[in-house]
């Protein structure tokens, strides 16, 4: 039986779930799987778990103290968020826990799986992991972070094909140690000589232009398959709509600032007797988004994440940068429609006027009208929810994930 061990930071958020749904995925496959975390707050049981706690170094904790006065200094925060726009996070290859005590990991493994561990394991470490147990590696291209020297996502930045230099994304006086940075990773990943896993036609292309060079790239899916709970069913007046969007936390990379502009738009459509509600956990912020027509309702009181799909109307994704976001794919499973900007692999998941609309360019105004069109205008594209579950549970579902992972592993 092949033993594959999943390195990941966390078990929480989009990579931190996605991380646990192939070890689960892993499992069903009758593999041996296992799964090392940093993260002792999810309190969710799972198999097989190991937890390696790692305290953070000094560079992280002031990574952490600027964070917070970012958020209530205007100066440092005009200057960090302008900086920090790329997602840049650390010096990773300068940091990292100490693999070296191995008593709790198993005796032997045959694939290592790395998923989003930033802060948490470097490529010396894996590299040290991969001599040790004479085993093949993975790696796991939720973002851009892979192939790029800190960043996750590079945005209209290029430089990962060249060297990472001079960078964007820090302050003038650090771009000489993110170029350095860049070519110690590159040494590093020419001794493992992974394998990349990407999620979309847009990263393939990406892994392929970076100057990081990888034994094998292989597209696959992230493996989502929703429970059969019995679902509840609010009570909803027929005039009022409900719509789920991307920005489910204070993030501007999932599109927060967007969302409000499209809620305005929508604000100045609506018909008195027309309503939307907007799922959100952000009433603190979001406040100002109400009007006459427009309010927002907390998902908090949902058990979980699936009753809130199964009441919504439409899925609205309006994120500046991603690679494959996973509520994309459960919005389909679900049967919602979605309204979504082009990004990561949303163009392959939406199809025009079958089960949703693609913008490739930010229109708040025509974003909008479009809303508006699909929610309450009768004559305009009815969308099939039972086709758009059919088409999307065929097209990903665990027979698919099965056969082109037994080829994988084989192959790598």
């Amino acid at each position: 039986m092949i033993k594959i061990l999943n390195i990941t930071t966390t078990t929480q958020g989009g990579a931190g779930i996605a991380s646990l749904r192939f070890h689960n995925a892993f499992t069903r496959m009758n593999l041996d799987s296992f799964i090392v975390t940093n993260d002792n707050k999810s309190k969710k049981k799972i198999k097989n778990k190991i937890l390696i706690n790692k305290k953070k170094s000094f560079f992280n904790r002031l990574i952490g103290i600027i964070r917070i006065l970012k958020s209530k200094i205007s100066l440092v925060e005009n200057f960090i968020i302008k900086k920090n726009r790329y997602c840049f996070y650390s010096f990773v290859e300068l940091e990292g826990i100490n693999f070296k005590n191995l008593q709790n990991l198993p005796d032997e493994i045959d694939i290592i799986i790395i998923h989003w561990v930033d802060n948490f394991i470097n490529l010396k470490n894996i590299l040290y992991l991969k001599k040790y147990y004479k085993c093949k590696i993975i790696f796991f291209m939720y973002d851009m972070h892979i192939i790029t020297a800190g960043c996750h996502y590079s945005y209209e930045c290029k430089l990962y094909k060249s060297q990472c230099y001079p960078c964007p994304a820090v302050p003038g006086f650090l771009s000489k140690k993110v170029k350095d940075s860049f070519l110690i990773k590159k040494k590093l990943l020419n001794k493992i000589n992974g394998t990349l896993i990407v999620f979309s036609n847009n990263d393939y292309k990406k892994a392929k232009e970076s100057r990081y060079k990888f034994k094998k790239i292989y597209k696959s899916f992230i493996p989502i398959f929703l429970s059969k709970q019995k679902k509840i069913h609010i009570k909803k007046n027929i005039n009022t709509k409900y719509i789920l969007p991307s920005s489910l936390k204070f993030d501007p990379r999932k599109g927060f600032f967007r969302l409000k502009q499209v809620i305005q738009e929508l604000s100045k459509i609506l018909e008195k007797n027309e309503k939307v509600m907007i799922f959100s956990k952000l009433n603190k912020y979001v406040n100002d988004f109400t009007s006459t027509n427009i309010q927002i309702k907390n998902i908090d009181s949902f058990r979980n994440i699936e009753q809130v799909y199964y009441n919504s109307d439409l899925y609205l994704n309006l994120s500046t940068a991603d690679s494959a976001p996973q509520m994309l794919t459960e919005a389909l499973k679900s049967g919602l429609p979605i309204i979504s900007m082009d990004v990561g692999n949303a163009s392959e998941l939406i199809t025009e006027k079958n089960n949703g609309f693609l913008f490739r360019k930010y229109d708040p105004k025509k974003i909008a009208n479009t809303l508006y069109q699909s929610l309450f205008k009768k004559n305009f594209i009815k969308f099939s929810k039972k086709k758009i579950i059919l088409d999307t549970s065929k097209k990903y579902s665990f027979k698919n994930f099965q056969r082109e992972w037994h080829k994988i592993l084989s192959e790598v």
